[in-house]
């Protein structure tokens, strides 16, 4: 079936499954039309529906850390982000996540709240062009205002959890179900907002890889481009990760690709409770202290009710480690690091990941970035 066909009966089922069984009788009747003028009507659409391949750029960094000995005291909490120009070329930022205390989306600063009643309440504050030295203020800048959306209404369902700025927009999302994903997205400049239910893949393989982390911050849109974007978390090697592209208007799943072959999943490890710790008692780290990273020897396994590792450090005597974390504690040896995945029971890589989606081609940016680490991987996905 060609792919304008197949988008158009997707469409087609999508709506008409919305209506009543008297209806039902009335389907055939406009199903050749329909696809005629969903052709021109989904052509921006269509791009996406190609076959999906990824080809890696080239970084000043290497894509997994080494086992060397080189010095690394001066990474401490680095990720990158991605962004896309208007005349197509790629930026790629080094940045440091734990800088930035307010998220700020196409020059406002953003926030929400829900109210006890269920309710839920945004306002918006715009940012002046420039501030002076002495605290004065470039211009005068525009009153801050909110809106408040009723319980009832779908911005206010408390299911919506996460939150990242996409460009001029605040995404607000959910967790995925075997049906499909739940996003919203709040506009910047006059708080206005809309809704979607993001249909789910008719993929295992996808489902699968989606299936090891969810959807956290590895997730997109752009207003040009009239798309969603999500990737799957990133494996160890930092592979390409699964796609999923999705048009917003209709929530209509336009791609679902794996682009690199899903080894298969190891056997939940036997434990209750807790979560295991990365380290065991004996094992060469390293712990972040003030000057940098210093290293120890890790003495013993939770030694008491809230820290995970007591350590002794090389100049510094004995520590505790407040958390199990590759941002905290790491090992000496280098390498890879591992976080604990509660929605799998797993260890996996420690690493973050940015999207960005190209202004006017069928083309995303994946980067993929290991924790406290000047190592990751930036991938091109194309459509066609």
């Amino acid at each position: 079936m060609a792919p304008e066909a197949a988008l158009a009966d997707e469409v087609l089922a999508a709506c008409f499954g919305r209506l009543s069984l008297r209806s039902q009788p009335r389907i055939a009747r406009v199903s050749r039309r329909w696809r005629d003028a969903a052709a021109l009507a989904f052509a921006r659409r269509l791009r996406w529906r190609k076959k999906a391949c990824a080809a890696r750029l080239p970084l000043p960094v290497r894509a997994v850390p080494g086992r060397d000995a080189a010095p690394r005291n001066e990474i401490l909490n680095v990720g990158f982000s991605l962004e896309f120009l208007g005349g197509g070329d790629l930026v790629v930022q080094v940045v440091d996540p734990d800088a930035r205390a307010v998220r700020a989306a196409d020059g406002h600063f953003l926030f929400h709240v829900t109210t006890a009643a269920g309710a839920k309440v945004a306002a918006s504050l715009p940012l002046p062009a420039s501030i002076a030295a002495d605290g004065a203020v470039d211009g005068a800048v525009p009153a801050a205002f909110a809106v408040r959306w009723p319980k009832d209404d779908p911005i206010a369902r408390p299911g919506l959890s996460r939150e990242k700025p996409c460009g001029e927009y605040l995404m607000l999302w959910g967790d995925p179900s075997a049906r499909g994903i739940e996003v919203a997205l709040i506009r910047a400049a006059d708080l206005a907002a809309a809704s979607r239910f993001l249909a789910a893949p008719n993929s295992s393989a996808v489902a699968a890889a989606f299936g090891r982390g969810g959807v956290e911050e590895n997730i997109a849109y752009t207003r040009a481009s009239g798309v969603v974007v999500a990737c799957s978390p990133p494996r160890a090697g930092l592979p390409p990760p699964a796609v999923i592209v999705w048009d917003w208007e209709t929530g209509v799943c336009l791609q679902a690709a794996v682009l690199d072959g899903l080894p298969p999943k190891p056997p939940p490890p036997p434990w209750g409770g807790e979560p295991p710790l990365r380290f065991a008692a004996g094992a060469e780290v390293e712990c972040r202290v003030a000057a940098g990273w210093a290293p120890g020897v890790v003495l013993a396994l939770r030694p008491d009710d809230e820290s995970p590792y007591l350590v002794r450090l090389e100049g510094l005597g004995d520590c505790l480690a407040p958390v199990d974390s590759a941002r905290v504690i790491r090992s000496r040896a280098g390498g890879e690091e591992r976080r604990w995945n509660q929605r799998t029971c797993a260890f996996e890589v420690a690493a973050s990941v940015s999207l960005a989606l190209h202004p006017r081609a069928a083309r995303v940016a994946v980067g993929l970035w290991h924790e406290c680490k000047a190592a990751g991987v930036v991938y091109a996905v194309d459509f066609g």
